[in-house]
């Protein structure tokens, strides 16, 4: 662990201010930033200076000084300063402080200039939690940044507002008057948490100040004042409630959706890549890593590619299909184009496999696991790769996954199901079992629809069945995730919700399919879900039986699953655990866009995934009043579409072949046209007629056609 950095604290002795003991009881009044107050000061040191109506830092030091007044008993307040830089360089920062034990222990709310420009940044400077974090990652710095905005276009010249309310181990903070971060830092998770307690102490209360480094500074207008306004705090800790207590989300789902893609398609512009090795800088973030800090750094180099970049492909193409937005395509390829380069060479035993675990080296180059290759990886990566292919009409994943098929066919057994883990070199079986059979299903009917080899479709079947035959009835839900030593059996959720999903869309060819899910679901509440997930009254869901911690993918999953129950059903109950579930999660998400790992420990660090896009849009194609209801978006669909344009006064697209779709529009259709034939309203929807069907209430539009052109023309 490197050394604490050398904080220079000067505890102003302000007579006119009278510290609160067990609450905050002061009226509001400036503190004194001025020449008297420095020459009152127990001592002058790290460049702070009186200049004008306030105080300045005049050092370009790399390491913090801080300013600090009050007392350390102030716990519930608001505090604010204003702030402008002189010339400032990378690496510059200067704001608020808070809840300030001592120089080594603080909160902070600072203007910081770094690799693309400046953000807000919330964070928590604690030797302790600094050490466990070390420990884990040798890339994480000595802070832990609970909230981190960007503004791409601030004059750091002029001065800035930055205040913080504040209560107990919560914040809410505002840059010129607009919110800019939010955390709590509350270090104590729940019991089931893997990783248990994050650093000894909350912060809770302790003095004010200002904060400068590795820049000149100046402030003016310190003041601090009682908390007014909105009690308990909007945090991810307390959320915000309706008048029957139900859990608001932080924002719409569109926009959740709307600022992660942002974030993942311009994130090279604010990721540092020097932590990489040189022979890799040129490479994306999602490239090199499948987890950052919440603040933007490196967390660790590589991860579980085959599975984390299939299913952002699968969340690109999704998100294509929403907004019509061809930027995450070009993320989507990114990540094809990396498998398909990278893929066991031709010349090996098993070829054309995808790789499924990257640890980069040093050098530049990578190494996998020394058991080998995950096969399900495989199929996963094939159908993502025909999704794009749709998508962007590049035959180059088409050829990619008719390479996979060509490998993946030869192992599937008489039963069904295919090995988990093989030697691509050797040709050896490293572990047989595993439940992880749908993405065969998915791979092989999606092969089938685009090539129409009935070989293809019975091996999705057989697949299939194996699943209703084994784990469906035997529960043995083992062998998925990479980090899982052979032979340990790890309860999983994600192949059994995705088995319930697919039963629920496919409800009218099983009989049966809804109390299988209901089945599933039942399953999940024995072993994995538990009765506190990101907020207390919201279960959640573990990520597997070895890794007893809540996680944002997981907990969306559990709500799309909740959702697809009450689509089937139209339980209440259903709808209610779907909602509540999903905006939990929402108050995860860090404000410039990208979606924290969870909450506690692993608040710490950022997924690089998308499978957020299709956990939302199946939420909100369940659900219709969650969609937006302003606006036109395709949320589900049967068959890829190949293009989507979208207009105020309708949506036009193309599909590989017939198929359904769900969609929400901003008004009411006046025309519905397939192949150019006009297709019939339909008083109800059903499961066999072609037509559309539009619910004034919701704005849902749904649609079953033969013909794969269609044109919606809205009224106006």
């Amino acid at each position: 662990m490197k050394g604490l950095p050398i904080a220079i604290t000067i505890l102003l002795l302000a007579a006119a201010m009278r510290p609160a003991a067990a609450a905050w009881v002061e009226p509001e009044r400036p503190l004194p930033l001025t020449a008297d107050a420095l020459a009152a000061a127990e001592g002058q040191a790290g460049g702070w200076v009186a200049r004008g109506d306030g105080i300045a830092h005049t050092g370009a030091a790399a390491e913090p000084a801080l300013l600090l007044v009050g007392d350390e008993s102030w716990s519930r307040y608001t505090v604010e300063t204003r702030v402008r830089f002189d010339e400032p360089t990378t690496g510059a920062r200067a704001g608020l402080v808070f809840q300030a034990r001592d120089a080594a222990r603080y909160v902070y709310f600072t203007l910081e200039r770094r690799h693309g420009g400046f953000f807000a940044v919330l964070g928590f400077q604690d030797a302790a939690a600094i050490e466990r974090y070390r420990g884990e990652s040798p890339l994480i710095e000595e802070v832990f940044t609970g909230d981190v905005s960007r503004h791409k276009d601030l004059d750091a010249g002029e001065w800035h507002t930055l205040r913080a309310d504040v209560e107990g181990a919560e914040v809410v903070c505002y840059l010129d008057g607009e919110p800019a971060a939010r955390y709590w830092f509350m270090g104590t998770p729940p019991p089931f948490d893997h990783f248990g307690q994050v650093w000894p102490a909350d912060p809770t209360h302790g003095r004010v100040g200002v904060i400068a480094a590795g820049c000149a500074a100046r402030f003016e207008d310190l003041s601090v004042s009682p908390l007014k306004g909105e009690s308990p705090l909007p945090t991810p800790l307390r959320g915000r409630r309706d008048a029957q207590g139900r859990l608001l989300p932080l924002r719409s789902y569109d926009e959740t959706m709307r600022m992660l893609n942002d974030w993942m398609v311009t994130s090279a512009e604010v990721v540092d890549p020097s932590p990489a090795p040189a022979s890799l800088r040129h490479l994306p973030p999602y490239l090199l890593t499948n987890w950052l800090s919440t603040d933007n750094r490196f967390w660790l180099l590589g991860g579980e590619y085959g599975f984390n970049h299939s299913i952002s492909i699968l969340g690109a193409v999704q998100y294509y299909y929403y907004s019509g937005d061809e930027r995450v395509l070009q993320f989507a390829r990114d990540l094809a184009d990396w498998h398909i380069e990278n893929r066991v060479p031709a010349d090996a035993k098993v070829p054309h496999l995808i790789q499924s675990v990257v640890n980069w080296q040093e050098d530049g180059t990578w190494e996998g696991m020394e058991w080998g290759l995950e096969m399900d990886k495989s199929a996963y990566m094939g159908y993502a790769l025909l999704r794009l292919y749709a998508a962007s009409g590049d035959e180059r994943y088409l050829n990619g996954a008719r390479d996979l098929a060509s490998v993946l066919r030869k192992y599937q057994s008489e039963e069904g199901n295919w090995p988990f883990r093989i030697n691509a070199l050797t040709g050896e079986i490293k572990e047989a079992y595993s439940c992880s059979q749908l993405w065969y299903v998915h791979f092989f009917d999606k092969l089938y629809e685009i090539d129409g080899k009935e070989e293809d479709r019975e091996r999705s079947r057989k697949a299939l069945q194996w699943l209703l035959d084994g784990p469906v009835k035997d529960n043995r839900w083992f062998g998925v995730y990479g980090d899982v030593l052979i032979g340990a059996e790890s309860h999983d959720q994600w192949v059994p919700i995705e088995t319930a999903i697919y039963l629920i869309d496919h409800r009218d060819e099983f009989v049966g399919a809804v109390r299988i899910a209901e089945d599933i679901l039942d399953y999940l509440k024995r072993t994995l879900i538990v009765d506190y997930g990101f907020h207390p009254d919201v279960p959640g869901l573990l990520e597997q039986g070895s890794f007893s911690v809540v996680e944002t993918i997981q907990e969306f999953r559990i709500a799309e699953l909740y959702a697809k129950l009450y689509e089937a059903t139209g339980r209440e109950d259903y709808k209610q655990a779907a909602v509540a579930a999903a905006n939990s999660t929402t108050w995860c998400q860090v404000s410039d866009g990208k979606m924290r790992q969870g909450l506690w420990y692993l608040a710490i660090d950022s997924p690089l995934v998308l499978s957020y896009n299709y956990q939302l849009c199946r939420i909100m194609g369940s659900i219709p009043e969650t969609a937006p209801r302003d606006q036109n978006h395709l949320l589900h669909n049967t068959s890829d579409l190949t293009r989507i344009a979208y207009r105020d006064d309708g949506v036009s697209y193309a599909t590989l072949g017939p198929g359904e779709e769900t969609l929400v529009v901003r008004a009411r259709p006046r025309q519905v046209t397939a192949g150019g034939e006009p297709l019939n309203r339909l008083r109800s929807w059903g499961f066999d007629e072609d037509g559309w069907w539009y619910d004034e209430q919701t704005g849902q539009l749904r649609i079953r056609h033969a013909a794969p052109a269609i044109e919606i023309v809205l009224e106006q």
